[in-house]
């Protein structure tokens, strides 16, 4: 069931976090005065994402995947098939992981209702920037838990680590593309370098702060 943890204020911007499905993925919303917004990573329960977008009225303008797994990219079809003007968006090097027929190590497709997942509109890479009227997005690459994981900093305020970073952790590196020293190089040489005081907000479990990781992460310290 889709609940919705967190709504957090920039200014004008909004942010809500969503918790989906049966690996509980975090599924953020951003939206502007102008309700126009950004979804990130709608992995399952895209019906009920769905719903809770119309019922804000939010107009979806870009899709943005933080890596290609299907627990995060497995109902992306439901949003773009709702929003058919909206552009997707995913570095092009976990392209592979969208072919859900050839990739699907844990049934994915049969637990998370994937249809099929959608090619993107065009790849995320290192520096680019989403823009939204008052809302921007810079795109930092952190491979390591696939290779092409990205993370996105809202504002400089609130940083969206997929499955790079999370609250006394980091992203497993077991699975196909995983790389351990990777995702740990990534995080030391793009997140950590950013202010303390930045929230993140990670693609499972509980909020952080970048100062916090780097003085508690057990992988880090």
């Amino acid at each position: 069931m889709v609940s919705m943890i967190e709504e957090f204020y920039i200014d004008n911007i909004k942010t809500y976090k969503l918790t989906v499905g049966p690996l509980f993925v975090n599924s953020y919303i951003i939206s502007n005065e102008n309700n126009e917004g950004v979804v990130i990573d709608p992995g399952a329960e895209g019906e009920k994402i769905l719903e809770f977008i119309k019922k804000r009225k939010i107009d979806i303008k870009y899709l943005i995947n933080t890596h290609g797994h299907p627990d995060h990219t497995g109902n992306n079809w439901i949003i773009k098939e709702n929003f058919r003007n909206l552009k997707s968006g995913i570095h092009e090097k976990d392209l592979p992981f969208l072919d859900i027929d050839k990739i699907d190590l844990f049934n994915f497709k049969e637990i998370l209702n994937i249809k099929y997942i959608p090619e993107p509109d065009f790849y995320l890479e290192e520096g680019n920037t989403i823009t939204l009227d008052d809302i921007s997005i810079k795109i930092l690459h952190t491979p390591g838990h696939t290779p092409g994981s990205i993370s996105l900093l809202l504002e400089n305020s609130i940083l969206f680590s997929g499955d790079t970073l999370f609250k006394d952790s980091i992203g497993r590196t077991d699975l196909p593309g995983g790389n351990y020293s990777q995702i740990i190089n990534s995080i030391k040489e793009k997140i950590l370098k950013l202010s303390d005081k930045i929230k993140v907000f990670p693609g499972h479990g509980e909020n952080t702060e970048i100062g916090y990781e780097r003085e508690n992460n057990p992988f880090l310290c």
